[in-house]
């Protein structure tokens, strides 16, 4: 949790998660020792780890040399296609592992914050849409800023197309930016559809972020056999 909260809110030598800058708004982009990008991403990568669980699927680490955690994917085998997870019924399950949003916390960034998760739905939709049936889903890949270009999310990412493949599936993920998609090419997944967030009733009237694209990887035509050798799984 504390990994991913990390990486998603940036540094002021990291960028931070694309999708998470604008949902944390004017009021706190570039404030990087403002303490409020960090409580309001270590709530929401909380939700990020209870949702992956509820939803049967789990968390792959990267170590390095001074078994410290430099990387953590969390995936999700959608095996009866796209499941909604904005439900009330599956909110009611997670809710009581997070918590409710640290609002008080987040002062006057926070009704701003609160409008443009709502604006999220996008997301959801246009992965229900691109990906109906039976596939796996990553929903998290994250790097600690303090391992960033060693090779960590490739490893991780090489080890999740070895996955999909011995099922025969394809990949779907979301990214932000031309950078992350350029490194997401790489593992063989291409843009199919790209989207903008926007909310309208922002009391902090944010600007529009166009640079979402949603990615897929496609099944292969023979499946790969299982890796002998993997990452240990990072328990909740």
């Amino acid at each position: 949790v504390d990994l991913v909260a990390r990486s998603f809110a940036g540094t002021a030598t990291t960028d931070p998660d694309g999708t998470f800058d604008w949902v944390l708004g004017p009021k706190l982009k570039g404030q990087w020792e403002d303490t409020r990008r960090q409580a309001f991403m270590k709530w929401f990568s909380q939700l990020f780890l209870a949702s992956v669980h509820l939803q049967g699927g789990f968390t792959l680490g990267a170590f390095r040399e001074d078994k410290t955690l430099g990387a953590v994917a969390q995936v999700i085998p959608c095996l009866k296609g796209f499941k909604d997870v904005g439900t009330w019924d599956f909110m009611m399950k997670i809710l009581p592992e997070t918590g409710e949003p640290p609002k008080k916390e987040l002062g006057d960034a926070g009704a701003g914050i609160m409008k443009r998760m709502d604006c999220l739905d996008v997301l959801a939709k246009t992965h229900k849409k691109l990906c109906p049936g039976a596939h796996i889903y990553v929903q998290v890949m994250a790097v600690d800023p303090s391992a960033q270009g060693k090779g960590f999310c490739s490893k991780l990412m090489r080890l999740i197309n070895v996955f999909a493949d011995s099922l025969r599936l394809p990949l779907y993920l979301e990214t932000s930016g031309e950078k992350n998609k350029a490194i997401y090419e790489r593992f063989g997944y291409k843009s199919v559809e790209k989207m903008t967030l926007s909310c309208p009733k922002d009391p902090d009237k944010s600007e529009s972020h166009e640079d979402e694209f949603a990615m897929i990887r496609p099944a292969p035509d023979t499946a790969a056999a299982p890796p002998k050798e993997g990452f240990n799984e990072v328990k909740p």
